[in-house]
Order: C-alpha cells, then sequence, then structure tokens
C-alpha cells in the first residue's frame, strides 16, 4: 500500500523538522516532499502532520511513523547483509590446487580474491590431481583447480589450460644419455605425485606397469632434487621445466608415452549452490587466469 519512497520522506520530515531540509536529506526538490506527503494522507483518508511550526504528528500520522521506522530499518539490515555477502564478509570460499596450478596460479587467485573480497575468508592448500577430485567430490573444498580426470561424475568443470608433462631423468643418472625402449624400463624407479588403487582400474594399461618400483612422493620439489641426484624418473610439466636447469634434468623423448598432455580447470560439486563470489571465481579462471600462460 505504501511506497518506501513514501515512508523514508515522512521519516525525513520529522527528523529534520521540515519539507525543505527533509528534501535536502533525500536530494529530491521540496514539492517532491509534499507529493509524497499528499499522496501518503490520500490513502489514509486523514492527515498526517499538523503543519504548524515546529511540525508535530497526529496520532495517525504517529502510528504511521512508528511503522515506517521499522520497515526503513529491516530494509537497511538487509541491504547491509547483501552488501557485505557481495563483498564475502563471513564467507569462506576453499580451493585445492595440483602442484602446477600452486606454482603459477595460486598467486594471481589469492590476489584477485583479496581486491574484489577484502572481507573473504579463503584457504587453498595443495594436494595430488586425483585427491582433489576427492576433496570436491564431498564438498570438503568448494573448487578444485588442476587437470581433470576419467572419473569426474557428479562435478562441474570449466577449462582453462592444457599441460603438457615430459617423462624427465637427471643428468647424475648414469644412464642419462641412453635412448630407452619401453621394455628397458624395469630396473627404473618412476616418482609419482599419487599412486591409485591399481585395482580399481584394472583394465587399463598403466604407465607404471612398464617401471620396476614406483615411489609416491607428493613434493615435486623433492622430486626434482632426487633426479638431480640421479634417482628415478618422473613426470614434469612443460612450464616447470623451462625454469630448471638442463645442466640437472633432461627430457626423454623417444618413449610413445613420453609426453602425456593433460586438459587442466576448474571445477566443482554440481550439487554445491553457487553464490555471487563463486560465480565470480569461475568467471575470473575462464577469463583471465588462462591469459597468464
Amino acid at each position: 500500500m505504501f511506497e518506501m519512497q513514501e515512508l523514508r520522506v515522512l521519516k525525513a520530515v520529522i527528523d529534520e523538522s521540515g519539507f525543505q531540509k527533509a528534501g535536502k536529506l533525500l536530494r529530491i526538490s521540496q514539492s517532491a516532499v509534499s507529493q509524497s506527503i499528499a499522496n501518503l494522507e490520500r490513502k489514509l483518508g486523514e492527515p498526517l502532520l499538523n503543519r504548524n511550526q515546529p511540525i508535530t504528528l497526529t496520532n495517525i500520522g504517529k502510528e504511521l511513523y512508528e511503522h515506517a521506522e521499522i520497515i526503513l530499518t529491516r530494509e537497511r539490515l538487509f541491504t547491509k547483509a547483501v552488501e557485505q555477502r557481495q563483498k564475502g564478509e563471513g564467507e569462506v570460499i576453499s580451493i585445492a590446487v595440483d602442484y602446477f596450478a600452486d606454482e603459477f596460479f595460486c598467486e594471481h587467485i589469492i590476489a584477485f580474491i583479496a581486491n574484489k573480497f577484502p572481507a573473504l575468508n579463503f584457504r587453498i592448500k595443495r594436494y595430488a590431481a586425483r585427491k582433489i577430485i576427492a576433496l570436491v567430490r564431498s564438498r570438503e573444498f568448494d573448487f578444485g583447480l588442476g587437470p581433470f580426470q576419467k572419473d569426474m561424475i557428479g562435478l562441474k568443470k570449466t577449462p582453462i589450460f592444457k599441460e603438457t608433462s615430459h617423462l624427465a631423468i637427471g643428468t647424475a643418472h648414469p644412464m642419462y644419455k641412453a635412448k630407452f625402449s619401453p621394455g628397458d624400463l624395469t630396473s627404473f624407479t618412476l616418482i609419482t605425485s599419487f599412486l591409485d588403487d591399481s585395482l580399481q582400474r584394472p583394465s587399463e594399461k598403466k604407465i607404471r606397469n612398464y617401471f620396476g618400483d614406483i615411489w609416491e612422493i607428493d613434493s615435486i620439489e623433492l622430486q626434482i632434487k632426487l633426479l638431480s641426484r640421479g634417482i628415478g624418473m618422473t613426470f614434469l610439466p612443460e612450464k616447470l621445466l623451462s625454469n630448471i636447469s638442463r645442466r640437472k634434468i633432461r627430457t626423454i623423448d623417444d618413449l610413445p608415452f613420453s609426453t602425456i598432455m593433460k586438459q587442466c580447470g576448474l571445477y566443482w560439486n554440481q550439487n554445491m549452490p553457487l553464490k555471487p563470489i563463486d560465480h565470480s571465481l569461475i568467471k575470473y579462471c575462464r577469463n583471465d587466469l588462462k591469459k597468464l600462460l
């Protein structure tokens, strides 16, 4: 029945003790103030104000003024809550990343979140790629950022970049100059960041089956140090290899599986209700993050 602006005008007229001051407060003309009061009085069929100086409220005016205070207070509190939510106050966003995303993207993601949502609480933690999928599926983390896998049922994803990894060996290894065939690898150790249960995918032919030993070492930094000592082989992203001295590590290019290309991106549980913050992060990753490569 009553418009919010009309209630604001009535409250301003009483709080500011006059039509002119109310107009200045609300940034409208004095005639607009008079029109709003007239509209309210027409709707009620009774005068709201005693227009003597100072202006006072009639009995029904007092009732409407109290009603206006309640309604406008609720509106102000609701608006504040919306603004706080848009800024991320009280919200928490969690992202599980693999080592490649941690190395090249996390700094930019944190800067984006800190600038756009300064009141947001967030946590970013690194895991092996397959572990991230389980964490996001269980909603222990809101988002995952890393390579897509075959088993991503129940997850929504947005592709960002393609990661090319090369099989690498340290130059300290006594056979680092050798040419290899798949059958030559049985005396070598493959170092991997995540070793899943082979029984979960028994029909698939796995690269690890060519190697004699498999070591699960989550730290990519430790993997690189081991290679530098001449221990084992591992797959390293192309971009990471470009930052490593060729005097320590070389790629093995003569095997059918020497190079692995993976589609990488952001993903989340399809049952997770997305908040404005989530939409902003997805948009940033889709449109801006890929430009960093």
